[in-house]
């Protein structure tokens, strides 16, 4: 099977994402982080902390926790959701991994089109 391009983006090769790694990430000029859990959970967020917006590329995995640099919130890192505080969450994107490649997502209205031709004849 293979993937629909205009669909999904290849955001890493599997290989360089070791179990217990997050990893920074550019899809479609969205900063993401690529969380890869112990087991093989694989996960995306965007990258920017809802607090403050830091950039969670800084941040560390704790167990199955994501824990932001600046203020230490932490997050489930296979959902999102918030631990502490509990009332927050981070934006998840879409993940496939196909032929050891991780594929993201991409945002709705963000679909890479094909060109066409129109004529207003």
């Amino acid at each position: 099977m293979s993937v629909d391009e205009d669909r999904w983006v290849k955001a890493v090769d599997l290989e360089d994402l070791w179990e217990g790694e997050l990893m920074p990430v550019t899809v479609d000029g969205e900063e993401l982080i690529v969380v890869h859990l112990e087991g093989g959970h694989i996960s995306a967020f965007l990258s920017s902390c809802p607090h403050q917006g830091t950039s969670l590329a800084e941040g560390y995995l704790e167990e199955d926790k994501l824990v932001c640099p600046a203020h230490l919130w932490e997050f489930d890192a296979r959902s999102g959701a918030g631990v502490n505080p509990d009332n927050t969450c981070l934006a998840q994107r879409q993940v496939r991994i196909e032929d050891d490649v991780v594929w993201i997502g991409r945002s709705a209205g963000e679909a890479v089109g094909h060109s066409s031709t129109r004529s207003n004849g």
